[in-house]
């Protein structure tokens, strides 16, 4: 069977890269509050794909990356046909605290219940998450600049969240897991430093 062609510039770049010389990275959680305007900034905000890390066979140097990732409300918001919604996993489309049985199997329970989250559910869910990786000295005027660029376009700051990159995501918890920190207070908004998990096809571009 031939491999089929792939476009590498439709595959966001950390499908291949973890960015290891950028040192600096925040997570901009947002909501989005007019449909139309987020649209269109989020149209003209592109985000680093696989072919933007080599040239000809040679790898490039990034000052800096963009990677976006959507929840099923976001893809809603942003006006995507629920027919087009709902060919996706029933995980993404129920979300992580919209299912009792669901909550139960993560251990979501008692104090660690859905309705105890500081954000995650209902109308605290984030729509977008944007993912900005920069210079350990350059990542903090490059969120701020992409941060006022969302709300200026109806998108709305939900949460700032962060894990220390340094040479690892975070300083290793029991087992040699990392421990991301997520802090919401409004002083420490601009604090975020951190990576990514999930990631949404560029393609979906063409149904917002």
């Amino acid at each position: 069977m031939k491999r089929r062609y792939i476009d590498r510039n439709d595959i966001q770049a950390i499908a291949w890269t973890g960015f290891g010389s950028l040192h600096g990275a925040s997570y901009v959680l947002l909501r989005v509050s007019e449909s139309r305007s987020a649209r269109q900034w989020l149209r003209a905000l592109r985000p680093t794909s696989l072919a933007d890390l080599s040239a000809d066979g040679v790898k490039k140097r990034l000052d800096e990356a963009i990677q976006i990732a959507f929840t099923a409300p976001g893809l809603r918001a942003l006006g995507v046909d629920e027919a087009i919604v709902r060919r996706f996993s029933p995980e993404f489309v129920e979300g992580m605290g919209c299912d009792e049985n669901r909550s139960r199997r993560l251990g979501d329970i008692g104090a660690n219940a859905p309705a105890n989250w500081d954000w995650g559910i209902s109308n605290k869910e984030p729509h977008i998450l944007l993912i900005l990786l920069a210079g350990s000295e350059q990542i903090e005027a490059f969120t701020s600049e992409i941060q006022q660029q969302g709300t200026a376009h109806s998108s709305d700051f939900a949460c700032g969240l962060g894990a220390d990159r340094g040479v690892h995501l975070g300083d290793p918890g029991p087992g040699g897991s990392c421990r991301p920190v997520c802090d919401c207070s409004p002083a420490n908004q601009r604090h975020g430093r951190r990576r990514a998990f999930r990631l949404p096809r560029r393609r979906l571009a063409a149904n917002l």
